[in-house]
């Protein structure tokens, strides 16, 4: 038996794509990471394979607790001083590592919560955007132009550092995060935002009946003309539905729903059990 799970507007939740705190959110990076191992006192790890994907995360990098550079400690979250950092994703210094998200529509901003493995000299990470092909032979881009994260070098502070970028993107897309050339950074927290147009779009989906029977999907509209556009959750486009048609989905997972109409678009998240 299959469940279908609409992501609702109602939830607060809802106002971001993506909200992820590995220290806060522990359920999540359990789901979502495979199991650490002990490697010393203060720094557990585990290699991520960039040949599997993790609920819509693809990673080079490793996750785990982290001491920085000739320095041991746990940074404290910026913006709640109250709260420390214990996990982390790494990116390593060698311009290879990568941390891909899972695929997200009508991205808004993104902010990191982050903190750079040295003390005396910084280290810079692009955002890049998924342009084809899947795993490990995926092509990524940069944009144009380039969205850079510099993260500025920890001087010996337990304070991480918020950095906060504005897209604005209309549609589906799959972002990672490229390593840096030089220094480590440690990625605590990662929010997504929805932008304003997604936002003030939301009330439309009232409009719209997603039922799942089986594993048969169908949205029914009244006398509402539209396209729909399915995506996986590696930003890939899996199928295109017009009214009355129906689709079958192969294996459970999370998807993002595209759907137009002659006036507007606007995407709904959907989670098939």
């Amino acid at each position: 038996m299959s469940v279908l799970a609409v992501f609702s507007s109602v939830q607060a939740a809802d106002d971001y794509w993506i909200d992820v705190n590995f220290t806060r959110d522990s359920t999540m990076w359990k789901e979502v990471m495979p199991p650490l191992s002990v490697v010393s006192t203060y720094n557990y790890q585990c290699t991520l394979d960039p040949s599997i994907e993790y609920m819509g995360h693809r990673f080079d990098a490793a996750f785990g607790r982290f001491a920085v550079s000739n320095y041991s400690y746990t940074p404290y979250n910026v913006e709640n001083l109250s709260e420390q950092f214990i996990y982390a994703i790494r990116l390593h210094n060698n311009a290879t590592s990568f941390w891909a998200l899972p695929g997200t529509p009508d991205v808004g901003t993104i902010k990191i919560n982050c903190i750079c493995g040295n003390a005396t000299s910084g280290a810079e990470i692009n955002l890049q955007k998924y342009v084809s092909g899947e795993g490990t032979e995926a092509i990524w881009e940069d944009f144009d132009p380039v969205v850079k994260f510099e993260v500025p070098p920890h001087n010996y502070s337990t304070t991480s550092f918020v950095i906060e970028k504005t897209l604005n993107l209309s549609g589906p897309c799959k972002l990672r995060f490229k390593g840096p050339t030089l220094k480590n950074v440690h990625i605590f927290a990662v929010t997504i935002s929805k932008n304003a147009n997604s936002a003030l779009q939301d009330n439309l989906m009232n409009k719209f009946e997603m039922n799942l029977k089986g594993r048969s999907f169908e949205i029914k509209a009244d006398d509402q003309e539209y396209t729909a556009k399915i995506f996986n959750s590696a930003g890939l486009k899996i199928v295109t539905l017009k009214k009355g048609q129906t689709f079958t989905f192969v294996s459970p997972g999370v998807y993002l729903v595209q759907v137009e109409t002659a006036e507007v678009t606007f995407t709904k998240k959907i989670a098939v059990f």
